[in-house]
């Protein structure tokens, strides 16, 4: 499995300037967040990339690993179940929204990259 990310998202990724010790993690159940449901059992339209400052602030359910062009992911390994083995995160066609793209078609029409670093 692996994800793509076209120009226009990789310079949303480096305008947060990331450190060495900052990750990005594949958020699709809003479980990094306090209102979050980690124990979803269906993946939701609102996928997003989540920058945290260390993998420790990571939940525990974020097991898994997706190798990308700008570094490891961290998802939960059950999830992959409906993500796609070849995705791309990119700019959608028209206007500045992001979308999920698979080989099987689009996986969110409205991703997100979100920075939870504090």
């Amino acid at each position: 499995m692996k994800i793509t990310f076209d120009d226009y998202v990789i310079g949303k990724i480096n305008a947060l300037n990331l450190t060495d010790s900052d990750i990005l993690a594949l958020d699709y159940d809003d479980s990094l967040t306090p209102h979050g449901e980690a124990d979803a059992c269906a993946i939701v339209t609102q996928i997003r990339v989540v920058a945290l400052a260390n993998k420790a602030l990571l939940p525990k359910e974020f097991d898994g690993e997706i190798e990308s062009n700008r570094g490891v992911i961290y998802v939960k390994s059950f999830g992959e179940t409906f993500l796609d083995p070849d995705m791309k995160i990119r700019k959608a066609e028209s206007g500045n929204v992001i979308e999920v793209m698979g080989d099987g078609g689009i996986l969110s029409s409205n991703a997100a990259i979100v920075d939870y670093r504090e």
